[in-house]
């Protein structure tokens, strides 16, 4: 398989966005198969007890940090631990992989910025 016939999709937003929605939508529309890879299932893979969503901390995992945007209106910040910035990188191995193997690939993903996108245009420059 050539890398021209590999397809690489890749959907970018926050949770809730219905980003999964429209990658089951994209699966059942095209003709031929996708696999759908997110973050979320990634994260979903971690011991429970390494990751806090409810304000609390999570030295190695993920958790929300309480902040004020720059109106000084309350957000949540994401906080990455060191276990939760090595599934990060899991995640792009993981679907590097799947890319290498000449998969047909829809990312589903929550990327914080121009440098995490930057980041996985370097991972898959090759497909």
């Amino acid at each position: 398989m050539t890398n021209e016939s590999i397809q690489i999709i890749y959907l970018n937003g926050p949770s809730s966005s219905e980003k999964t929605t429209l990658a089951k939508a994209l699966q059942h529309a095209f003709e031929g198969p996708f696999l759908h890879i997110g973050i979320d299932r990634i994260i979903g893979w971690m011991p429970e007890k390494v990751n806090d969503w409810t304000d609390g901390e999570a030295p190695i995992g993920y958790s929300w940090k309480k902040s004020e945007d720059e109106f000084d209106n309350p957000i949540q910040e994401l906080q990455a631990g060191p276990y939760a910035q090595k599934i990060g990188k899991t995640f792009q191995e993981v679907v590097l992989a799947l890319a290498k193997m000449g998969h047909r690939i829809i990312i589903d993903d929550v990327s914080f910025g121009k440098q995490q996108l930057d980041e996985w245009k370097g991972i898959l420059k090759d497909f």
